[in-house]
């Protein structure tokens, strides 16, 4: 059968593009799921994939043509025998002839080998995948995730349904809230102000969007074969994929294979979720309406940051929290000052509750939870449901796999990532230790070059912790309460950013920077920061903890003024009651 292939991959917002370059030419064999060009529109550079296997009989399209969504680029026949064990690639040399560059070799069974396969395309999985192709390692990488279009794109949980598109709507509402409520201060009165839900949703799907292409197009750079399916663990270094569209189970060999599956949200008994009035985190990224009253089960950082979106938004939001202190990973006093400014926001925060029981009705959902004082209704339109996330194992390895795990359900690694399994690893959330993007990405990039024969090691120690509220959160080290209690003599230094002139001409002149050294080296341990771009400040923190320096260091590092690092320099030199610009009487927190 004769098959015209006509372009559909153009995102909504993009007209037109630009055949950038054929990766087929006529006479080759394709199957289902190769990449047969790359289209660049103004935003980004798309693959364009065949779902047809056949032989390509015309090229419609030239290389340079300007093309639109329905067009024509190619003819395939697919009354041709083509056998489904082949997988190549196949593009122009400079003399204009087809290549046939085999990614994998196969073995002597007929399966496909690789150096390295990487079961995950996340932060973790697609950075181990380009650390080991740039040391010379054949690669491929198994994902699963079909975005809302149900394609297959990369990026995992971080750029699907997580760190990016919460980042997106973070900012979206915070430009409404700035709008409706801050810039009186600065002379500018702005009337009848509204909300375009629609287009606020685009422009999150559009970020998402232009970045797992981005990564898509990483890989290929790069010669990574992305195996689009499912994939489980064999024994004898073998996966077994599982087209998560259409097609035959296929099984890969590898000389090592890399776990960076992630993680899952975890559910609760007393608040079943039903994917419309009881959701996780990822369906709270894509309401299509502001909810009138929004419940969210569990106030860290996923809860805080949507329940910041949503607030922002126009929800009444209620958050119930099992634990009585707030936010027990940070230093206190940071935690403290954060606690305050999030109900002078309007959150409603209750600590030390205990959800019982939930039930959906034709209005909403009524939520029973407990306290000190009893057993209490709440009625509310949408219930969050964010305590946290475990491994994503579940279908991961086959029976006669026996790999360890701990007693929370995470796979066991040594500090190289190796596991149990000889030439088996695992990165990121799918081991324990801090569920953070930036952990899985430096953990990928370990076990890639230890699997090329370097040696490499990284430190959880210095590692940051980051909440996008408003202020944000952010640290890096020991907090003052986790050294005092192992009875280290320590100093602390802090400085407001009430007495910050870049915060206060910014206006942003809530929060504090905290610096914690050692008494006797001046070394420092810990450094805590509430406030506008902390995300950004806790860089210098890390590298400073990391390079071992101390607060002297800090004090006598000359500083751009004014900017909002002059802060760190201030609490650096309040460890020693040095601080210029500190007065006793300022609030680290202003009313």
């Amino acid at each position: 059968m004769i098959i015209e292939v006509k372009i559909t991959e153009l995102p909504e917002s993009s007209t037109e593009g630009v055949l950038a370059k054929w990766n087929k030419s006529v006479g080759d064999v394709v199957l289902q799921g190769d990449s047969l060009a790359d289209i660049e529109t103004d935003k980004v550079v798309l693959e364009m994939f065949a779902e047809h296997k056949g032989k390509i009989i015309e090229c419609v399209k030239k290389q340079g043509d300007v093309i639109s969504n329905g067009e024509v680029m190619l003819v395939i026949d697919t009354d041709i025998n083509v056998d489904s064990g082949s997988q190549f690639f196949c593009g122009p040399d400079n003399s204009g002839h087809a290549l046939n560059n085999f990614i994998a070799r196969n073995g002597e069974d007929g399966q496909k080998q690789y150096q390295v396969i990487i079961i995950g395309g996340g932060p973790a999985g697609y950075v181990a995948a380009i650390r080991c192709a740039q040391l010379g390692l054949t690669t491929a990488v198994v994902d699963k995730w079909l975005n809302e279009d149900g394609k297959p794109v990369l990026g995992g949980t971080c750029l699907n349904a997580g760190c990016i598109p919460s980042k997106a709507l973070l900012e979206s509402s915070e430009h409404y809230a700035t709008v409706q409520n801050k810039l009186g201060v600065h002379g500018i009165e702005v009337n009848e102000v509204s909300l375009d839900m629609p287009k606020l949703m685009a422009r999150k799907s559009r970020v998402v969007e232009k970045l797992t292409a981005g990564i898509a197009g990483l890989l290929k750079a790069n010669g990574i074969h992305w195996l689009k399916g499912t994939g489980l663990l064999l024994k004898n270094n073998k996966v077994r994929v599982t087209p998560v569209i259409s097609g035959e189970e296929k099984i890969y060999t590898a000389e090592n294979i890399i776990i960076a599956s992630g993680s899952i949200p975890v559910d609760i008994n007393s608040a079943r979720q039903d994917g419309v009035r009881i959701v996780n985190s990822t369906e709270a990224l894509a309401f299509n309406a502001v909810p009138g009253r929004l419940v969210i089960i569990g106030a860290g950082v996923i809860g805080l940051e949507l329940g910041s979106v949503w607030k922002r938004l126009g929800s009444e939001v209620i958050i119930l929290e099992a634990m009585h202190q707030f936010m027990p990973g940070a230093d206190k006093k940071i935690a403290q000052e954060a606690f305050r400014q999030f109900i002078k926001q309007g959150l409603d925060i209750r600590l030390g509750v205990k959800v019982v029981a939930s039930e959906v009705n034709n209005k909403g959902v009524v939520i029973s939870y407990q306290d000190d004082t009893g057993v209490h209704n709440l009625e509310t339109d949408k219930v969050m449901v964010c305590v946290g996330r475990r491994a994503n194992i579940d279908n991961l390895f086959d029976k006669d796999v026996e790999i360890s795990l701990t007693d929370r359900g995470f796979i066991k690694t040594d500090n190289q990532g190796r596991t149990n399994i000889p030439c088996v690893y695992a990165i990121g959330d799918v081991t324990a230790g801090p569920m953070l993007a930036h952990k899985g990405s430096e953990e990928g990039i370990l076990v890639a070059e230890i699997i090329a024969g370097q040696k490499r090691q990284i430190s959880h120690e210095y590692m940051p912790w980051v909440v996008y509220t408003d202020p944000e959160i952010a640290w890096v080290g020991e907090s003052e309460e986790k050294l005092r209690s192992t009875g280290r003599k320590i100093r602390t230094g802090s400085f407001p950013y009430a007495a910050s002139g870049r915060a206060l001409a910014m206006n942003r002149n809530c929060g504090l920077v905290k610096i914690i050294v050692d008494d006797k080296t001046d070394c420092l341990l810990g450094i805590h920061i509430l406030g506008h771009s902390a995300s950004e400040l806790i860089a210098e923190a890390v590298l400073t903890l990391k390079s071992g320096h101390t607060a002297e260091d800090l004090a006598s590092t000359i500083r751009a003024h004014p900017s909002l690092s002059e802060m760190i320099r201030e609490a650096a030199l309040d460890t020693a009651d040095q601080a210029i610009h500190k007065f006793a009487h300022i609030s680290t927190v202003p009313d």
